[in-house]
């Protein structure tokens, strides 16, 4: 595989990642018929996204009526969107062929030959995930991560993402998810804010001062 280099323990590794993947991949039951997890994985990789959306969406528009600041919902779209940026810009800077294209696995959906590594998917369900932990919502986090983790699974399931694409995929999101939360979070604004008038004060202060006669 071309995530490995041609050294024997990187040989063994890409043919044990090989062996996960089909592991993952269902193959067709007798007659060519899909099996039960395709379902489920065609289900989560392309309903659930937007019910992940959707979700946002209500909460900003609810806003105190739901128990949610909009500040925080709004952290959780830059973060969503940091990730996509990050995982395209790693697409860009090393594209990996799809299983597909490698002639590998079953493929359950119709799906372009576009770059696989990372996963898209899992990157931004990932950094949905994440963010709604940092609200500190022991219920909401016990919902949040098994869909991520399920959308996540369903691209190696649909045999369009190896393993290492939706591995890489979700610790790319969680990062996104806790830098976002490290810049834009309330305690760090007030920070700035605060910064930012000492500042203007020092400017004013200054300016006084070269302003006042000899």
């Amino acid at each position: 595989m071309s995530f490995f280099f041609s050294s024997p323990w990187f040989a063994e590794a890409g043919d044990a990642h090989e062996d996960l993947f089909l592991a993952l991949n269902p193959d067709p039951v007798t007659g060519g018929e899909e099996p039960a997890l395709v379902h489920l994985a065609r289900f989560a990789s392309n309903v659930l996204p937007d019910v992940l959306v959707l979700m946002l969406v209500l909460a900003l528009l609810l806003g105190p009526r739901a128990r949610v600041l909009r500040r925080d919902v709004l952290i959780v779209l830059a973060a969503m969107a940091l990730a996509w940026l990050a995982a395209r810009a790693l697409q860009a800077a090393w594209p990996q062929p799809r299983p597909f294209v490698l002639g590998l696995g079953t493929p359950w959906l119709v799906h372009p030959a576009s770059p696989s590594f990372p996963s898209m998917h899992a990157t931004v369900a990932a950094a949905w995930a994440v963010s709604l932990a940092f609200w500190r919502r022991p219920v909401l986090t016990a919902a949040a991560v098994p869909m991520a983790l399920l959308i996540a699974w369903s691209r190696v399931g649909l045999g369009v993402h190896f393993p290492i694409d939706v591995v890489v995929g979700v610790l790319l999101g969680a990062v996104a998810a806790g830098v976002t939360q490290a810049c834009l979070s309330p305690v760090r604004l007030r920070w700035l804010q605060c910064m930012g008038r000492r500042t203007v004060r020092r400017h004013r202060a200054r300016r006084l001062r070269l302003q006042r006669p000899a």
